[in-house]
């Protein structure tokens, strides 16, 4: 189960879009979790393309990072 890190104050429709576009042709791009929380740290608009483009699989990076270090790596 994924948990959202950061919740934003709002999504761009557009990149979601943008991603959608991008699963959809059979490509795809990693994003960032913490271990043993499963914190998306990088890749929001990612994660959400990916569950609208029906994707049952995507690769992570698994950062083991304490909880100071998250907002460093989400940028």
């Amino acid at each position: 189960m994924i948990n959202l890190f950061f919740e934003r104050l709002s999504l761009s429709d557009d990149a979601i879009e943008r991603y959608v576009e991008m699963y959809k042709n059979g490509r795809s791009k990693t994003f960032k979790i913490q271990k043993g929380t499963d914190r998306i740290i990088d890749g929001i608009h990612r994660y959400h393309a990916a569950k609208k483009a029906g994707v049952d699989y995507i690769y992570a990076d698994v950062l083991d990072v304490p909880n100071s270090d998250l907002q460093a790596l989400a940028y």
